[in-house]
């Protein structure tokens, strides 16, 4: 019966969140516990989809292979508890991938989205003279389902940013974050060395 109840307030909360009745803070106050006068007792949302977050980890995994270690160490360790759940979309880029991504908005239809054409400007994605790429990209995952376009998706990924970085300063591995940058890329993390 739990499951149930759990399974319908996700998909009400989202809806709310989705359809902007509620703020990103409210919807992850909801989504740690509730409280019930019933005999339910007190309902603690994530307890039901730990196993979907160890799967969820081992997907983020495969994503990090080519990766720097130091940018694979920060991100083994924030995924464990990350306030929001993410899924990483790219890590390393091949230079056809990059080269494609840098025609989008220029001789292909779309909005620019890198100055890095992949050959004569190197992007952080694509692998470098020590074998490894320097960045990745990631977005929140919200019921389960990845989030790009919402409008509340940069206000989430600037919480899952504030987790990453404090990992990160943590362990004393410096990374940027492209929601800082003045052409912002919100979903993008990279290690400095």
């Amino acid at each position: 019966m739990k499951i149930n109840l759990l399974n319908h307030i996700n998909h009400y909360t989202y809806v709310l969140l989705d359809k902007e009745l509620i703020s990103v803070n409210k919807y992850l106050g909801i989504k740690k516990k509730l409280y019930f006068k019933s005999h339910f007792g007190i309902l603690k949302m994530n307890e039901f989809e730990q196993v979907y977050y160890e799967e969820l980890i081992q997907k983020n995994l495969i994503i990090l292979d080519g990766l720097h270690p130091k940018l694979c160490k920060i991100i083994k360790i924030a995924i464990v508890n990350s306030p929001v759940p993410f899924i990483i979309t790219e890590g390393l880029r091949s230079t056809t991938s990059q080269k494609s991504l840098y025609a989008q908005g220029r001789s292909l239809p779309g909005t620019i989205v890198t100055n890095c054409d992949g050959v004569n400007t190197i992007s952080n994605h694509q692998m470098k003279e020590d074998g490894y790429g320097y960045a990745l990209d990631l977005y929140p995952l919200i019921n389960r389902r990845i989030r790009i376009h919402e409008s509340y998706v940069p206000e989430l990924l600037y919480i899952i940013a504030v987790h990453i970085k404090k990992k990160a300063t943590d362990l004393n591995i410096k990374i940027n974050w492209g929601g800082e940058w003045n052409l912002k890329d919100y979903s993008h993390f990279e290690y400095v060395p």
